[in-house]
């Protein structure tokens, strides 16, 4: 509708420009001039029109993040499902007595999650190198196994503690049967006060 009026409104314009500058354009510069300006024209709607669709989308947007209820951690899928329904029937809100008692659930997982994380730093520090972090008896065991002792090279060492022992799983590089260097790795099984189990690999 703008470039239509544009249009209409163009020549009277053209002939107030033309006798402000006192100079005729010729034809070429008027086509000119018409074509630039509903160039110009149709930018300017089109911006229009994506402006006010961004603006719908983020208002959409805002409207769904509004109406998202928070999510909460809990150790059994099964009793969120319930707790999910039992606030979808009746409203948005979790009631507070669930909450509790979801709470009251997870207490002893995460205390049981605390003494592990406890008991890992302590073994570290104990019992890993401060170094390299390696542990020495199972470097030990290794060198005394390889082919070429004098090419042991310490990658890495990585623990996991599994009830009443750990697993150690260290990385190094050394000469296999043909003197070429590869990367290996050995398992072992350590109790928690350090002493070697059992190797794995």
């Amino acid at each position: 509708m703008r470039i239509i009026a544009g249009l209409l409104l163009f020549p009277p314009t053209l002939k107030v420009i033309e006798s402000g500058i006192k100079v005729t354009l010729n034809r070429t510069v008027r086509y000119i001039t018409i074509v630039l300006l509903v160039q110009v024209s149709l930018i300017i709607s089109f911006y229009k029109l994506i402006e006010g669709s961004g603006k719908n989308k983020l208002q959409g947007n805002q409207a769904d993040t509004s109406t998202k209820t928070v999510k909460r951690r809990a150790t059994s899928k099964t009793r969120i499902s319930e707790i999910t329904d039992a606030t979808n029937s009746e409203n948005d809100s979790i009631p507070i007595d669930s909450l509790n008692k979801l709470a009251e659930e997870e207490k002893p997982l995460v205390e049981k999650q605390k003494r592990e994380e406890e008991q890992n730093k302590k073994f570290q520090e104990q019992h890993l190198s401060g170094w390299d972090g390696s542990f020495r008896p199972l470097v030990k065991y290794v060198k005394d196994n390889m082919n070429d002792p004098n090419s042991f090279e310490y990658v890495s060492t990585n623990f996991w503690g599994q009830g009443d022992h750990v697993l150690i799983v260290m990385k190094f590089r050394g000469n296999n049967a043909f003197g070429v260097k590869v990367l290996n790795s050995a398992k072992a099984i350590v109790d928690w006060n350090g002493r070697l189990i059992k190797v794995l690999e």
